[in-house]
């Protein structure tokens, strides 16, 4: 008997580690967003095969949230307690509110493809993108070089918008010539700015800094430059214009993440026939993080997730104790139809 109580333990054991890993994954592939939602997804996909995965070691499961918030908590309770996933990769920086407390009641860790790294703890949720600590210094310094002394700030009222305000005025104490003259915010519904940035308009300030995300960056961005206003910044907002970027006037300057890399665009461009734009691509970095921290550790990947690194769509990526990431940060310029990178951050 103890014999075939030790064979059948051995079955058991074998089983259950055969049993694929499901990812899910949360993705707005329709409403407003799907124009980000679709590269998400296919930049997923690239890493997944790129990776040589299949399905009977790892299935991944996309659950479309259509860019509804109250959907966006089903949906995660969907890929809890329906199909079972032992991970979740998210976007934009409120999903990482959202679904982080349905996560944790279940032991389920995500990394969250998010600007804002506030939600990031090390242990649950974890954070990928290009760090704030870095892009606003790097605008600050540019600033300085290029003569400018006098900031406006246009916030959007959002997760990462509000926390780029947060760093830049909590470093801009390191640069005795800058100040913050002025302040407008405005809500994530708001389409008519003119009265906003005619108001703004009556402080002195010599530089724009925009903190927003498409369509408001490119909103307030238009409105600004039909006002007469030439001297035009942004944290992020300019990278996720996509073709409207090319509104912007040549000396137009910005800090954002990498752009990514020619050999991903290629291979991208090669399975899905198009080129994607900077962002959404990060998805392709999730899965790779992911499937690393699987094969260290099956069990708790995120206890595996603290130090990797991986190479991914524009360069580099790696999770740093508290669950964000370093990324390269870069200084950029539209200049003759293009972005120009002028400087990476540390370098």
């Amino acid at each position: 008997m103890p014999r075939l109580v030790s064979v059948w333990l051995l079955f058991l054991a074998t089983a259950l580690n055969a049993a694929p890993i499901k990812i899910g994954v949360l993705v707005p592939l329709t409403g407003s967003m799907d124009w980000w939602g679709r590269p998400y997804r296919d930049s997923v996909i690239l890493a997944y095969e790129e990776l040589g995965l299949t399905p009977d070691k790892v299935q991944l499961v996309f659950e479309d949230w259509g860019d509804d918030w109250a959907k966006l908590a089903m949906s995660a309770q969907k890929l809890v307690n329906i199909d079972h996933v032992d991970a979740v990769i998210n976007t934009f920086d409120k999903a990482g509110y959202v679904t982080k407390p349905i996560l944790n009641a279940h032991h389920i860790p995500q990394i969250n493809l998010s600007l804002d790294d506030r939600v990031a703890d090390g242990k649950s949720t974890f954070t990928l993108w290009t760090p704030i600590r870095h892009t606003a210094p790097l605008l600050l310094e540019n600033a300085v070089k290029t003569g400018h002394h006098r900031l406006a700030l246009f916030v959007l009222r959002d997760y990462f918008p509000l926390r780029a305000e947060i760093e830049l005025r909590e470093q801009i104490k390191r640069y005795p010539g800058l100040t913050i003259a002025n302040t407008t915010y405005f809500n994530p519904d708001e389409r008519d700015f003119r009265t906003i940035t005619l108001k703004a308009r009556q402080d002195s300030w010599d530089l724009a800094v925009i903190l927003a995300y498409p369509p408001t960056a490119t909103i307030v961005t238009r409105q600004l430059l039909s006002d007469g206003v030439k001297n035009l910044s942004s944290i992020e907002g300019f990278d996720q214009m996509s073709d409207d970027i090319k509104m912007l006037p040549d000396g137009a300057w910005w800090t954002g993440g990498a752009d990514n890399r020619p050999e991903f665009d290629a291979a991208f461009k090669k399975r899905f026939g198009y080129t994607p734009f900077t962002g959404p691509c990060y998805g392709y970095d999730c899965l790779k993080l992911l499937a690393k921290a699987f094969e260290i550790n099956r069990k708790h990947p995120e206890k595996a997730l603290i130090g990797l690194s991986v190479m991914g769509a524009g360069g580099q990526t790696t999770v740093m104790p508290g669950g964000w990431t370093e990324m390269p940060a870069y200084l950029k310029e539209w200049k003759d139809g293009k972005k120009v990178i002028l400087k990476e951050w540390g370098k």
